[in-house]
Formats: structure tokens, sequence, C-alpha cells
């Protein structure tokens, strides 16, 4: 009996060397690693940064360095990684954690040019150099992805998850017998859920490929086991109830509770925002859309991930399909989700077309090669390094963009702050960025923890009060809470005669009752309007 032919000619050979690349295969992979950690580094944030729609990094510091809960669905994975990078002696904290999204995307850029490498070793094996290093080139230079390369921000980790995920799933459609990358594969995505529940959106259709392959469905006991490891990678979840018990500093929704605990994984908090984009604005955000995919990788890597396409239709329809419904995924998530920053959540999405691009490369190279009777070989060579020459160009067209060496913008922020804040002060904040900044100062550093900061959005809510509150015995705090503005004049009139009360942001209501004086970033509340 022949031997059976292998699904694709873009699967790699692995009847005689095994399920990994060559060793000698691995150079590549490793100067995309420290190509992209070199730019990331000189474009690293010294700091805490709001940059890059970065407002959120310090929560996420805060809670990594306390070992606590961030917002929702509260990020265990993250959180534990970043509390390692917390201990490195380099820097300050928010650089660390800057530091630990930097090596996520390098590593998912590397991994990425392993996987071209290896799709095309066996069918296009001449190009599989030049391919990887375009591919991963074109990912690791890319406006929005080196955005989150250089902040602290939870999308970096999940497009090395991802890629990993990816990576493995590719391997099994090669060997289907063997339950190694199945189960691997499984106890990744567990874990990288408890990095970003997004990640489901690229679980779905490989689960889907891996149950509906007939001739070489996975049998039940590869199932199992792949299951068992899917549960014990999400088992990191059970970081929250274990730590809300203890009651940190950032304590998310209290998910010592059943209720709590739910509350935090669900996201409840933000589900109002998913698909609830108004039908009036599908227009621009699709074109939006459209225009953000020449923005990433410009004309050039437009053109090659198409050519890509057709490549990959031709040989591998079933792959083709499976990432296609992966991207259309993560395009119609992002496109539903009614937030202005939702593109973030392309990033695997566009790691999948940067992989086609690589595929594009290696057609286009065939087609170079048909053609060599009619080309002069040095005009060939010079095509040949234009391309490879193309991540480079992204690399010089992003730079300005993304560079944050020189940002200081939060820090210059927390400095005027904790030096305008009298001991012992009451801030009341109304934006994620000042209220997570402070956090950020009296969690991350250790600096200014005499000041009471009380986030306005969060207070309705009975366990950030009950957070909160204890750790300031002295302030005095309204024992109901019926309305917000109610609980709040009833705070401020309780303490101004005994504590600075401040504004970090305004609110109507206060400044419409008090007089008011400013004080560096804040707004000092001074005393009752006279009637």
């Amino acid at each position: 009996m022949r031997p059976e032919k292998p699904v694709s000619h873009l699967h790699s050979r692995r009847d005689r060397r095994g399920s990994s690349p060559r060793l000698r295969d691995a150079g590549l992979p490793l100067a995309v690693l420290a190509a992209a950690l070199g730019a990331y580094l000189a474009t690293l944030a010294p700091g805490l940064t709001w940059a890059h729609s970065g407002a959120d990094g310090g929560d996420l510091i805060a809670a990594a360095r306390t070992l606590g809960v961030a917002h929702p669905p509260g990020y265990p994975l993250y959180l534990l990684l970043g509390k390692l990078f917390t201990w490195l002696p380099v820097g300050n904290v928010a650089y660390r954690l800057n530091l630990l999204s930097a090596v996520c995307a390098a590593g998912a850029a590397s991994l990425l040019a392993w996987w071209v490498r290896a799709a095309l070793r066996d069918g296009q094996p001449r190009f599989g150099a030049a391919a990887a290093w375009v591919a991963a080139g074109l990912l690791a230079f890319s406006r929005l992805y080196w955005s989150q390369a250089v902040i602290v921000e939870v999308y970096a980790l999940n497009a090395l998850l991802a890629m990993a995920c990816l990576w493995l799933w590719w391997r099994w459609t090669r060997r289907p017998e063997r339950a190694a990358p199945l189960i691997e594969g499984a106890l990744l995505l567990g874990l990288g859920l408890g990095n970003h529940l997004t990640l489901i959106l690229l679980a779905l259709p490989c689960a889907v490929d891996v149950l509906a392959r007939r001739e070489r469905r996975p049998g039940w006991r590869q199932i199992g086991a792949a299951l068992l490891a899917f549960l014990l990678g999400a088992a990191i979840y059970l970081y929250l109830p274990l730590r809300a018990r203890g009651h940190p500093p950032i304590n998310w929704g209290d998910p010592s509770t059943w209720r709590g605990f739910w509350w935090m994984v669900s996201g409840a908090l933000y589900r109002h925002y998913v698909f609830a984009l108004p039908l009036s604005h599908l227009p621009i955000r699709l074109a939006t859309l459209a225009g953000d995919l020449a923005r990433q990788f410009g004309p050039w890597g437009v053109a090659l991930g198409l050519l890509g396409v057709w490549g990959l239709a031709r040989r591998d329809r079933r792959a083709l399909l499976v990432l296609g419904s992966i991207v259309a995924l993560y395009a119609a998530y992002a496109v539903g989700y009614n937030t202005a920053d939702s593109f973030v959540y392309l990033l695997p999405a566009y790691a999948i077309w940067a992989f086609w691009a690589g595929l594009g490369v290696a057609q286009a190279g065939e087609w170079l090669e048909i053609e060599a009777g009619k080309i002069a070989r040095r005009p060939r060579y010079a095509l040949a390094a234009l391309v490879c020459a193309l991540p480079l160009v992204s690399l010089g067209w992003n730079w300005r963009s993304v560079d944050l060496r020189r940002d200081r913008e939060a820090t210059d922020y927390l400095a005027a702050a904790l030096e305008e804040a009298p001991p012992g002060a009451i801030v009341i904040s109304a934006s994620d960025a000042h209220t997570f900044a402070l956090w950020y100062a009296q969690y991350g550093e250790g600096r200014r923890q005499d000041l009471l900061v009380l986030d306005r959005d969060l207070l309705p809510y009975a366990w950030y009060r009950e957070n909160t509150l204890p750790r300031y015995p002295d302030v005095v705090a309204p024992a109901e809470f019926a309305d917000l503005q109610a609980w709040l004049a009833g705070l401020v009139a309780a303490n101004l005669p005994t504590r600075a009360v401040l504004l970090a942001d305004p609110d109507e209501r206060l400044l419409a009752q008090y007089a008011v004086k400013p004080a560096g970033p804040f707004y000092r509340l001074i005393g009752e309007k006279a009637p």
C-alpha cells in the first residue's frame, strides 16, 4: 500500500525527523526575536503611560504587585506573570511590566517565523527563510501590534498565546495520530483564557476542525486528555477567589463569593459593549477596519496577504477555512464592540494575515522561479532583496508613531498630584486614567498610601466600598448608600472640616455646591458657597 499523501504541500516533513523543526531552523526565529525585542526596548515607555489606550496599566500593575484582582475578567495569568516581572532589578515597576509586553510580543513574532518556515519546508523550501522573515517582520513592526509591545496591557501576552495555540493546531493537522500537540494546545487555551477571554474566538474554529475530521478524528482518549488539560489550564481562575479572601487593596468584584466570581469571569461590567455598536455607525466602522489593514501592513502587506490566501486556497482549503473563520470572528467582534479602542482585539487576526503574507512571499518566489528564463539573475536578486526589506520599511514608517521613550504625561501627572495632595486627603476621581495612576503610585510603588482615592464610578458597588473604606477608619462615610450624589455630599460635608477633599475630575454638583481653588491637577473644595 502506498503511503498516504500529506494533507498539504505546506506541511513539513515529519515521518523521519519528528514533530519539531530542525535545530538549524531556529536561527531565523531567534534573529526575529532579537530584532523585534531590540526595537521594542528602544521605544519602550520609561514608566507608567496613558499612551496607546494604555490607561488600564495602573490597575494591572497595582494588582500584579499586590497579587490582587484586576478589573474583569481578572486576568489571573497576566497578574502572576506580572508579579514575576516586578522582581526584575531594572527600572521602576511600570517599566518592568512594559518589559513583559515587549518580551511577549517579540516571542509571538518569533513563533510566527517558526510557523511559516515549517509550513513551507516541503512545498516551497527555497523561500522559507525569506517568507518567515517578511511575515514576522510585518507583524512585529505593524503599528497596532508594536503599540501594545511598549505599554502595560494584556494584548501582547494574548498574541503570544494565540500564536502558540495556532502553531500547535497546525502541528496536529500534520500528524493527527499524535496526541501531544492537541493536549498542549488545550492546556495553553485554558491558561490563555486566564489572560483574555477573546481567545475563545480562535479556539472554536480549531475545535470544529479537530472534531470534524472523519478519517483522522482523535480518539476518545485523546479528546478526554485534551479536555482534562483544558480544565487544568482554566483552573488558573481559582486564583481569583483565593486571593480575594485575603482582601488585597485591588479586589474588583470580591470574587470570594460565587456571585462575585461569576460577575468577574463573565465580564459583566463590560458586557453591554458586546455587539452594541449602533447600526448607523456600522458603515464607518467597516470602512475603518478595511483601511486599518493597510495602515498596519502597508499596501505591500495587503497584497502579499491576498496572494498568500490565493496560494493556500490552492493547496489546503481546509486550513484556509479555519484561519479565515478565525479572522472573521475577530473582525466581527471588534466591529461590533462599542468602544473607540475595540480594534486592539484584532491582533490575533492580524497575526494570521501576517502568516498569509509570508505564504504570499513564497508564492511570489515560485512565480519568479517559473519566469526565471525571462528575468536576469541580478534583477531577480534585487526583487528578492526588495521583498525582504519590507519589514524594515514598516520599521521606519511606524517608529515615530509608537515611540514612547520620552512619554511622561502620566508620570508628570503623578508627580504633581502626589506633591500637591495634603496628608490624609480624600481624592475623588471620575476617570480610569487618574484613578489607576493613583493606585499605581500607592500600591505599585508604595507612595502616599495616606490618601483615600475614591473612584466615583465604582462607589455604587458595595464590594468596592466594603473593600476600600475600612482601610481608612478615621474617614467618616455615610452608612447607607441610596444615591451616589447624596452619598458624596454626605462624605464631603462630614470630612471637609478636618481633611482636604480634592476632585481629580470635575463633578458638576459638587462644583455647584462648593467653592474651589486650583491645587495642581486637582480642584480643592474649600467650603460651601453662600446661598
